[in-house]
This record gives structure tokens, C-alpha cells and sequence, in this order.
């Protein structure tokens, strides 16, 4: 809770700030990286099925992966369009199905998403993301047995996987999970916080 200051009737606090400063500070209050991770944390799950995707010979080869998603992480970006940069580390296991044997790698990725808080009429808040590209995936993937690195082609089967995983993250961005909240109503949030008694609290008289 504030520090409560004793202020004369028709004086003004000592600590007070510009409009504009008040309207910043309670947009980042609204939207703390911590909650922003959370909610991008909710969105893409703890697990993400890709596949059964074609890597090569017209379908022949097919690549099926197992990614877990790590603890997201959100930081504030105090320059250029975007408010925030959203990090979300992936691990990955991947099984390439052959004519006759499959082959089995490990790895790791990390989405990076920048995201945006637009103010808008009447009184609320806008999360806008950037389209995820291909410089934003970082993917890194390693043969679990002595067959699987003995096939190669390790490079066309990380360019397969980023490119689904890119598609994955950008679907889910733009499909009705985010966007139903990307409009954060501030007012109607005053207003429950008002009428819960959460804004104003009163000292009990009957205890004095």
C-alpha cells in the first residue's frame, strides 16, 4: 500500500506528477513483463506436436517433433516501436522417419516476440505483436545416436522444424487465444477494483 502523506484541505502533495507521467506509469503497471510472460506462457502450452511434416523425397522422409516450452521471459525495450521483447525457450525432440529405420536428434530453440502497448479509446489498452521472422528463431538441434549423425542432413531438418515452429507461433498470435485479450479494458478494471473496495479503504470506526 502507498505511504499515506497528511495534506491540508485546498493544498496539493509534494509528489506529484505530470499527466503524462501518471498515464505512463499506470500503463506499465497494467502490463508488467512478468504478467506479459504469463500471459504469452499460457498461450503456447507446455507442449507443441509438429508433425508428421515431409523433409525430403516427395514425402518419404517425414520429420515428427516433441517441443516443451521453458519459463517465458519478458523484457522492456525503452527505445524503437516495441515496449517489450518476449523470449520463449524451446526443447526439442525429433524423430525422422526413413524407408526402414528412423532417425532420432535432440536440440533447443528461442522465439523472440516484440510486443507493443498502444493506448486507445476510451480507456484502455492494445497489445500489438510483431509477426515473428526467421531472424527471431535461434534453433540448434544435435543427433542422439551414432546412426542418426552417420545420415547427415542435420541442416535440412532444422530449417524444417524452424520453419513449422515459426508458423506455430505466428497462428497462434494471430488466432482467437491472444485475440481475446488483446484489448485490456483499464476503466472496467477501476471500476471492479472500485466496487470491490480494493481503491478506496476506510478506517473501522466501531474499532476506534
Amino acid at each position: 500500500m502507498a505511504e499515506h502523506h497528511d495534506t491540508a484541505p485546498g493544498s496539493a502533495p509534494a509528489n506529484v506528477l505530470s499527466r503524462r507521467d501518471f498515464a505512463d506509469r499506470v500503463l506499465r503497471a497494467a502490463a508488467t513483463p512478468e504478467r506479459i510472460a504469463d500471459v504469452v506462457a499460457r498461450i503456447v502450452g507446455e507442449r507443441i506436436e509438429i508433425g508428421p511434416v515431409p523433409v525430403a523425397l516427395d514425402g518419404l522422409v517425414r520429420a515428427t517433433a516433441i517441443a516443451e516450452a521453458g519459463p517465458v521471459h519478458a523484457v522492456r525495450c525503452d527505445c524503437g516501436p516495441w515496449d517489450m521483447t518476449i523470449a520463449v525457450p524451446i526443447l526439442l525432440r525429433l524423430r525422422v522417419r526413413l524407408p526402414g529405420r528412423t532417425l532420432r536428434y535432440i536440440g533447443a530453440a528461442r522465439v523472440l516476440i516484440r510486443l507493443a502497448l498502444i493506448p486507445r479509446e476510451p480507456c484502455g489498452l492494445f497489445l500489438r505483436t510483431d509477426e515473428v521472422h526467421a531472424d527471431d528463431l535461434t534453433i540448434r538441434m544435435r543427433a542422439r545416436d551414432l546412426t542418426s549423425r552417420l545420415a547427415g542432413g542435420i541442416g535440412r531438418v532444422e530449417s524444417t522444424v524452424a520453419e513449422h515452429i515459426l508458423r506455430y507461433i505466428d497462428e497462434l498470435f494471430a488466432g482467437p487465444a491472444f485475440g481475446g485479450i488483446r484489448d485490456i479494458d483499464i476503466a472496467d478494471i477501476i471500476d471492479r477494483a472500485w466496487d470491490a473496495g480494493l481503491v478506496l479503504r476506510f478506517p473501522d470506526r466501531a474499532a476506534s
